[in-house]
């Protein structure tokens, strides 16, 4: 949480190294998806409150894709990829998340398992809808090189 909401006050107030230095019931905004802050925010926000206590957190959900942090009056924000309005800075929160393929047993003894990303689109695939941005796009990695996913329409 350090680089999140600590970041974001010395930002503003460069000076301030100091928790109790803080302002008291100092206010602080934030906004990510619901996945963030199930995977990013609440495993630190009982550091953050011991370490913070005069600091009230103000936490938005949502599932649209791209938000606008200074029309939403918000201080911070979550989100997965590494893309950015280009009048905001980017401080990591947490380590690269890295999703996988799955499948039930019983699902592949009536499938052929995927040997390539190019064969999803055989499968029944779950896919992420991130509000008016559309369909998460899944990137796959091997060694060094990216591809994008096929279309799945199932």
């Amino acid at each position: 949480m350090q680089p999140l909401i600590h970041g974001a006050v010395l930002a503003r107030e460069p000076d301030v190294t100091n928790p109790a230095a803080l302002p008291k019931r100092q206010v602080e905004t934030i906004i990510l998806p619901p996945l963030a802050a199930t995977m990013v925010l609440a495993p630190k926000l009982g550091r953050f409150a011991r370490d913070y206590p005069d600091v009230v957190l103000d936490v938005t959900t949502t599932n649209e894709g791209r938000f606008d942090l200074v029309a939403g009056h918000f201080d911070a924000g979550i989100h997965f990829g590494e893309f950015i309005e280009r009048d905001m800075i980017a401080v990591p929160v947490s380590p690269d998340q890295r999703a996988a393929i799955a499948g039930s047993p019983s699902y592949f003894a009536a499938h052929a398992r995927p040997k390539s990303p190019r064969d999803l689109t055989g499968h029944t695939c779950l896919n992420f809808r991130h509000g008016s941005a559309g369909l998460y796009r899944w990137e796959f990695e091997k060694d060094v090189s990216r591809s994008p996913s096929p279309s799945t329409d199932r």
